[in-house]
């Protein structure tokens, strides 16, 4: 029940071979727990600092720090705890570039309120979370995106350090201001997440997994992304600003409740055919175009709002379950549906509406009926689709949120 303060002042003046840059600074493993309080301020450096493995068991924890808040070579652990940190860059850190099996974040629980210039928590190895409640707030928050609804560089973006628009990754990456980053694996079972970012929401090199959780994101760039394979398996997202919602090489959704409203591309794989992560943009995610880039959609509930393709693939489409209702492009320069290789339906319910200029069909590989349908002229937002059958039965429903002139449907 104590309460407790560390303070920092003034720069570091490095005296041997240990470069103590933090308030509280440990060579070896450093472990924090009770139940008390303990304050940390460091003017010029780092809060708190490990140079093998930090581990938190418990307390509570009020950082302020110029650079990271919380920060282990080896890797940071933490099963419980109350932290609030306010930090100049990365909120918590874990980077180790002598191993690549280290540095990874490891979270069991505890509440964070995190408020940083850069990450709101950066691994460079695997970044695994299984509980908690987090509200992360990266770079100014949303409203300095890195990119405006035309995807190109906001003049607010060089408030937290941007850059230019054709940035090098270097730099890209020194500036970064995602809320959860990884450059090996993200992992998320659990937990209640409130994510307001400059950058990428939830971002990580390698494979993205949602395996449960509750997220609540507004993004100035993409809702999550992931270079390789992004998986939803179950877990709440509801994305209410983007760029692009969710995007990767190749996106798998087989459960979970997803919900998002983007600027560009609602699902996205590897840029799709329209080349939109590519073009120069800030903080953007510059894939290559890939033909064995896929969607595959097998169960879940999706509701999609975008105004660039609302599903977006440079390879395949399948879709063999879920619901997904998508209120898409109203230019013809975009599609509800947009595929490059097949696209084929097996199950599911399916309800896309957009312009007319791109609209693509269900190929005849699907097992499933799907109805193409162009009206004469533009129908205002608010107009429903329905399909019923010869008794008046309603199979399938949606209201888009914006005009559209053409409707995809498909239902068993």
């Amino acid at each position: 029940g104590s309460e407790n303060s560390l303070t920092s002042s003034g720069e570091f003046a490095q005296t041997d071979d240990n470069n103590v840059d933090a308030a509280v600074f440990s060579k070896a493993d450093l472990t924090m727990n009770g139940n008390g309080t303990l304050t940390v301020g460091c003017e010029s450096g780092h809060g708190v600092v490990s140079k093998d493995t930090l581990k938190v068991a418990g307390g509570t924890y009020e950082i302020t720090s110029a650079s990271q808040g919380l920060s282990g070579k080896e890797g940071v652990e933490i099963a419980d705890g109350v932290f609030v940190i306010t930090s100049g860059k990365d909120g918590i850190h874990a980077e180790n570039d002598e191993d690549a099996t280290l540095g990874s974040i490891y979270i069991e629980g505890g509440t964070f309120v995190i408020t940083a210039g850069g990450d709101g928590m950066d691994a460079s190895g695997a970044l695994t979370i299984l509980d908690g409640v987090f509200t992360l707030t990266t770079g100014g928050g949303s409203i300095n995106a890195s990119t405006d609804s035309n995807g190109q560089e906001n003049a607010a973006w060089g408030q937290w350090g941007g850059g230019t628009a054709n940035a090098s990754d270097s730099t890209e990456t020194e500036t970064s201001a995602k809320g959860l980053k990884a450059d090996v694996s993200i992992l998320i079972s659990g937990g209640d997440f409130a994510i307001d970012s400059s950058d990428d929401a939830v971002h990580t090199n390698g494979d993205l997994s949602i395996a449960g959780g509750t997220f609540a994101i507004s993004s100035g760039d993409d809702g999550m992304h992931a270079d390789a394979g992004l998986t939803v398996t179950d877990g709440t997202i509801n994305i209410t600003k983007s760029y692009e919602g969710l995007e990767g090489a190749a996106l798998n959704i087989s459960g979970g409740t997803i919900s998002l409203i983007a600027s560009d591309d609602g699902l996205n794989a590897a840029g799709g055919a329209d080349s939109s992560s590519i073009g120069g943009r800030a903080g953007q995610n510059a894939f290559d175009v890939d033909t064995s880039a896929s969607i595959t959609i097998s169960g879940g509930s999706l509701t999609i709002d975008a105004s660039g393709d609302g599903i977006d693939s440079n390879g395949d489409l399948t879709v063999s379950g879920g619901t997904i209702y998508v209120s898409g492009p109203t230019n013809s320069g975009n599609g509800a549906l947009d595929y490059v290789g097949t696209g084929t339906i097996t199950g599911g319910v399916l309800i896309a509406a957009g312009s007319t200029g791109m609209a693509q069909n269900f190929g005849s590989d699907s097992t499933q009926g799907s109805i193409l349908y162009n009206f004469s002229s533009e129908q205002s937002g608010g107009t429903s689709v329905s399909l019923t059958d010869g008794d008046g039965n309603v199979l399938a429903s949606f209201t888009p949120e914006k005009q559209f002139q053409s409707v995809v449907v498909s239902a068993p």
